[in-house]
């Protein structure tokens, strides 16, 4: 199969926006997650505190019925993993998504429901008429980084240094093989690029991973800031296991392999 990329914040196939959309100014902020994309005409929001399950979190809508839409933000949760994603329940009669475990969607496509970091849930519902865009709307959503924090955060890790000259481009899934691994990238001029990759291994060692996904050849580890990295036999990349089981690996380009041990330094 072909890599397919899209310009979305989290796994999962949806429609196609243009990369442009990333850089708007939100439509809409709810419990310091911003809304960059919303579909035209729904009129007033309103915003309230809601409990759904064991879960405590925010929601601004937008309509009713057939012509809902409504983001829910849910902070400080005990749901870490595809496992208690499971336990969770939720949506009601929920299948698990392409996206290998992250979450969860409602058989017709009109509730979906995900882990944007360990313990911080976003749910996108909507109605019948608002199907088609549950997708776009949610690979449009930005959580809000706390300060001081060059990379942001991704994927629950928080990258605390960033080389000089390199900024945000893009956060995209890439399909391959029936499988979506998260990869976010900054760059800057003459092919100056840091890309940060993650997925579940469902399975796989870290080395088999590694030369399946991004096509690494490792050497083997060093312990490094309280982690095993393995650094790729041609020096772009380092490559080590999260703290929930998930598999991350760091690339550079454009002359900046030499600050991939002080990026990894900066991980949190």
């Amino acid at each position: 199969m072909g890599v397919l990329l899209l310009a979305l914040a989290l796994p999962g196939p949806a429609g196609r926006l243009p990369i442009s959309a990333a850089e708007r100014a939100p439509a809409a902020t709810v419990d310091g997650v911003e809304i960059r994309y919303l579909p035209p005409s729904l009129g007033t929001p309103y915003t309230r505190h809601v409990t759904d399950g064991p879960l405590h979190g925010a929601a601004i809508s937008w309509g009713s019925a057939d012509d809902l839409v409504r983001i829910t933000v849910y902070r400080h949760t005990d749901v870490f993993s595809p496992d208690d994603l499971d336990r969770l329940g939720l949506p009601r009669h929920a299948r698990s998504t392409s996206w290998e475990g992250y979450a969860r969607a409602s058989g017709d496509g009109s509730d979906l429901l995900w882990i944007e970091q360990p313990g911080f849930l976003l749910r996108v519902t909507a109605g019948r008429r608002h199907i088609d865009d549950v997708r776009p709307i949610a690979g449009m959503l930005r959580p809000a980084d706390p300060p001081g924090a060059p990379g942001g955060v991704f994927e629950g890790l928080r990258l605390g240094y960033l080389p000089e000259g390199v900024q945000l481009r893009s956060t995209r899934t890439v399909e391959m093989d029936g499988r979506d691994y998260r990869t976010r990238t900054w760059a800057g001029p003459n092919n100056r690029s840091v890309t940060l990759t993650a997925e579940w291994p469902h399975g796989r060692t870290l080395t088999a991973w590694a030369r399946k996904i991004p096509g690494l050849r490792l050497d083997g580890p060093t312990w490094m800031h309280g982690k095993a990295v393995h650094p790729s036999k041609d020096g772009s990349a380092r490559v080590w296991e999260g703290p929930y089981g998930q598999i991350f690996a760091l690339t550079a380009t454009g002359g900046l392999q030499g600050e991939l041990d002080r990026i990894v330094a900066g991980v949190r």
